[in-house]
């Protein structure tokens, strides 16, 4: 279903009138962080904090039955979502974990 950026797109709907779709990312996403506390408490509970960053690459966006939207509509370098896209090759995590051991 190949359209122009002024085509018009019909995307499909559910019975609610709802379009499902997301945000893909690669299957193999490379994870470093650092950390401190332990994993295995030495008394009753323990406190554990992480902070590090998962490499995802560029993130596809698709809708359900219409498949890669960037093939769809076309890439408009100018549009939001594009912009922010550009951004979140890297995913930023913080972990903060309670820990407690039950013997």
């Amino acid at each position: 279903m190949p359209a122009s950026k002024s085509a018009n797109t019909t995307f499909p709907v559910d019975e609610h009138g709802d379009v499902n779709g997301g945000v893909k990312v690669k299957n193999f996403r490379p994870y470093l962080g650092l950390g401190f506390g332990r994993m295995i408490p030495k008394k009753r509970v323990a406190v554990r904090f992480e902070m590090g960053a998962q490499f995802q690459g560029k993130p596809v966006i698709y809708a359900d039955g219409v498949g890669d939207l960037q093939k769809v509509v076309g890439q408009d370098p100018d549009d939001d979502i594009s912009k922010i896209l550009d951004y979140v090759k890297v995913y930023p995590v913080i972990k903060l974990s309670i820990r407690g051991r039950i013997l």
